[in-house]
């Protein structure tokens, strides 16, 4: 046999011997890997299960244990979630004031010396009630003057010997059964406040006081300098609890909806009250299903 052929019988040789052996060697890798495989995950899948045994419960749903404490200490409360009537507010600040109705300056009828005054500031008068006595310069003859209505005296900006001419003011009385709350309105807010909307005003003045009202008049021009109008709410006062230039907070209630569901708010005036849905904890627990939803005013949730 000559080299030539001798060689092309190796080749055809190695030809059908080199696949048969890399596939004996590809399928050994393959099954070993196979097995691997295999075993890290069974090895993986114990572990997991030995994870599942000592795994808390509501960890796998996944919730968050709260303990009774941090309950209390950040106060969580759970209210009831329902149909509720929500509120678009608006707050503004504001300030207590004398109502400019029920407020008189007494003065002397005619000018002359003043001989006697009867009352200080703070004190309580009723009509007629004796307030001064003045000597006219006309007749040389001593009059009374007294009280035109019931209140308490303000101010008292005369002093006995004094020379008095008719618009001498000798005492400022106002009835503070009812005063005056005057709260800024800005440009942002013109046309959205207007007459007749519910009000609430709060004053963080010692105790906090609350009270209720509603909106009695809006100013129709914009200061120049400030670029500021005011509105204003006339609120009873019976028991003196708004003293005039109390400084206070007033929401005016601009809007109202009906949600399917909401709790009310409880921070305060937020400007824009909103329903958010809540669902009692059970046991300190809350889950993926115990979650709030903001809604806007007209119960569109968001987020």
């Amino acid at each position: 046999m000559s080299a030539r052929e001798l060689r092309s019988l190796v080749s055809v040789i190695l030809g059908l011997a080199l696949p048969a052996g890399f596939s004996a060697c590809t399928s050994s890798v393959s099954e070993n890997q196979t097995g691997e495989r295999t075993e890290r995950s069974a090895h993986g899948h114990g572990d997991h299960e030995e994870h599942d045994e000592h795994a808390d419960p509501h960890e796998a749903e996944g919730r968050v244990r709260l303990e009774p404490a941090a309950v209390a200490n950040g106060d969580i409360r759970a209210g009831a979630a329902g149909a509720r009537l929500i509120e678009e507010r608006v707050e503004a600040p504001g300030e207590v004031r004398l109502d400019a109705e029920h407020v008189v300056q007494v003065r002397p009828r005619f000018a002359g010396v003043l001989q006697r005054l009867e009352h200080r500031i703070g004190d309580t008068v009723a009509p007629g009630d004796l307030l001064a006595v003045v000597l006219s310069n006309e007749s040389l003859t001593e009059y009374e003057i007294r009280a035109p209505m019931a209140g308490t005296v303000v101010a008292r900006e005369a002093a006995v010997g004094q020379a008095v001419e008719h618009e001498s003011v000798l005492y400022t009385i106002a009835n503070l059964s009812s005063v005056w709350v005057d709260f800024a309105l800005y440009p942002q807010m013109a046309g959205r406040v207007r007459r007749g909307q519910t009000v609430v005003v709060r004053s963080a003045a010692g105790a906090p006081t609350v009270a209720s009202g509603v909106v009695g008049y809006v100013g129709p021009l914009l200061e120049q300098d400030t670029r500021v109008s005011y509105g204003r709410v006339v609120l009873s006062n019976p028991d003196g609890g708004w003293p005039p230039g109390l400084f206070v907070t007033v929401a005016v209630t601009l809007d109202r909806a009906r949600v399917a569901v909401a709790v009310p708010e409880a921070g305060g005036p937020g400007s824009v009250s909103r329903a958010r849905d809540r669902v009692p904890p059970a046991a300190g627990h809350c889950g993926p299903n115990r979650r709030r939803v903001d809604r806007d005013q007209h119960g569109t949730r968001r987020g």
